[in-house]
């Protein structure tokens, strides 16, 4: 996943240029706004009784009514600015939250071409930790 700072770094590579958002392949309307950037902190337990703790840094978006789309300068500066409020944002990975009908989890891929930037969002799935962990810190599964 990207962190913000990485987000930071790319885009202020190519600051004036317009930042689409695509979801499911559709891209969302220009004029898209940024509601948030928040640090969520989680503590979980397990199926197999693993305790975890985790930060995420998250990027809320509400999609747009038309206008101009978001330049990469824009997107960088409420970023750099949530960043250096909040520093623990810096090397957090980054989700991107955004719904119409119920706020969804999304990670970011995020492509530049000649027209401008694209953050594609994709999806974030369930998975069982215990299960999936390295071999030296597995645990046992309830499912399994």
């Amino acid at each position: 996943m990207i962190t913000p700072v990485e987000l930071i770094a790319a885009l202020t590579g190519a600051p004036a240029l317009p930042v689409r958002i695509v979801v499911d392949g559709h891209a969302l309307r220009a004029g898209y706004h940024v509601t948030e950037v928040k640090l969520a902190r989680y503590a979980s337990l397990d199926c197999g009784r693993g305790l975890h703790h985790w930060e995420e840094a998250v990027v809320e978006i509400l999609d747009g009514c038309g206008g101009d789309p978001m330049t990469a300068a824009k997107l960088s500066g409420i970023v750099a600015e949530a960043v250096d409020r909040m520093p623990a944002l810096a090397e957090a990975p980054l989700v991107v939250e955004h719904g119409t009908r119920g706020v969804m989890r999304y990670g970011v891929a995020l492509m530049r071409d000649v027209d401008g930037w694209t953050m594609h969002l994709q999806p974030l799935r369930a998975t069982c930790k215990a299960a999936n962990a390295p071999a030296p810190k597995r645990s046992a599964c309830c499912s399994g």
